[in-house]
């Protein structure tokens, strides 16, 4: 199964609130190419949960169902080193999968004519 890129933008909002120990929301993309945290107002990009688990919450599967298939663990674990755990929805289960660290997020990779 192929990686899923996540920019470094949005990796820097997710350990922000994982240092603050702030729960677990949708993630959707703007029109601008940019990450929103919260509100679930467009078609989510992922759901998020603080917490550092070896699998995601059968709730939270059920929660994204339908909405998206991507699950986001994100923590701080010791030193503060972020871990960040995803999987996708398959079916009645769920499959582990690899998370790529994007250097740009799609709003500067647009190019501009000169």
């Amino acid at each position: 199964m192929s990686a899923v890129a996540v920019p470094r933008p949005l990796v820097l909002k997710l350990l922000h609130l994982a240092q603050q120990g702030r729960g677990s929301g949708f993630i959707t993309r703007q029109s601008d190419g940019s990450f929103e945290i919260g509100a679930a107002d467009a078609a989510p990009f992922a759901f998020y949960r603080i917490a550092s688990q070896a699998t995601p919450e059968p709730a939270d599967i059920e929660r994204c169902r339908g909405l998206t298939p991507l699950l986001l663990s994100v923590a701080v674990g010791t030193k503060g080193v972020l871990e960040l755990r995803a999987w996708r929805i398959a079916g009645q289960t769920t499959e582990p999968i690899e998370l790529d660290l994007s250097e740009e997020d799609a709003a500067s990779t647009q190019s501009v004519s000169r």
